[in-house]
């Protein structure tokens, strides 16, 4: 079965699950979406890091430097929690703490790619002198 179809038949369930448990307890919804967040990151992450590693090691390397890449990476892992996290806040009722979440996520990506702002000023100033 491919990972998508395991991710969608577990989301499915979990969206059964959270609408006969916002009858009976409401308070456990956010945690059982939780629950299925943790275990969607997880299955992806242990097949994503099969499948990428060597790439990561051997072909980008060649062509891109790997600073450049480990922000790439960090800023995709930051947005992709942000806008989870922000999810879950604001299905459990607190729309100011995930939009605090979303604008703090986009802050930290651009202090991560501040290294890389630097690095293009300098290469400008370069060509130019």
């Amino acid at each position: 079965m491919s990972l998508i179809l395991k991710i969608a038949v577990i989301a499915v369930a979990c969206a059964v699950f959270s609408s006969l448990l916002r009858d009976i307890r409401p308070e456990y919804v956010v945690l059982l979406q939780l629950c299925f967040v943790v275990v969607v990151v997880g299955v992806i992450i242990s097949t994503a890091s099969k499948k990428l590693g060597n790439f990561f090691d051997e072909v980008i390397p060649d062509i891109v430097e790997k600073s450049y890449i480990t922000v790439l990476i960090k800023g995709a892992v930051v947005s992709a929690s942000c806008t989870v996290c922000a999810s879950l806040c604001r299905e459990s009722g607190n729309k100011a703490l995930g939009d605090t979440v979303e604008l703090t996520g986009g802050i930290i990506i651009i202090l991560f790619c501040v290294p890389l702002i630097e690095s293009v000023v300098e290469t400008a100033l370069m060509y130019i002198k």
